[in-house]
């Protein structure tokens, strides 16, 4: 059980990322995406011409759970589906132009929003705190896939 000081520490850092959150998912709505539509356009991205099992392996969710998010993002022009050059019984995954673009955009709308978050914040204030949660991160990552980081 943490001490009572760390845990005030924790529930406000929760508070603060559920704010943070609500902005990026407005800003994100704005441009006409759910937060998980424009996650999973990010994935594609970082991973071109994905198979839909592939998909699913990396969200961690069945095949048959991404399917409709995979139809309507095709339905708006952003991604569609194409045979494999390697294997006809395949289908890939690959985001259009569209697509391409309407990432840039909704990247671009939120670093804006993070940027009036985290106005009052001198650089040095920024390089540390990303510093921090990116050194939690690994850690937990390394965590949650059984390489416990020996690095603490």
């Amino acid at each position: 059980m943490p001490s009572k000081k760390k845990r005030n520490l924790l529930l406000r850092l929760e508070e603060i990322l559920r704010i943070l959150q609500r902005v990026l998912r407005k800003t994100t709505a704005e441009k006409g995406l759910t937060a998980p539509q424009f996650g999973f356009l990010r994935l594609l991205q970082e991973n071109p011409s994905a198979s839909l099992s592939e998909l699913a392996a990396m969200t961690g969710v069945g095949a048959s759970s991404i399917s409709g998010t995979i139809t309507r993002l095709e339905n708006l022009n952003l991604i569609e589906r194409e045979r494999s050059q390697d294997d006809r019984r395949l289908v890939e995954i690959c985001i259009t132009q569209k697509g391409d673009a309407l990432i840039s955009e909704v990247l671009d709308a939120r670093l804006n929003a993070l940027e009036l978050f985290y106005q009052h914040l001198s650089l040095a204030e920024l390089e540390s705190m990303v510093a921090a949660l990116e050194s939690q991160t690994n850690v937990n990552r390394d965590e949650i896939s059984g390489k416990a980081s020996t690095k603490l």
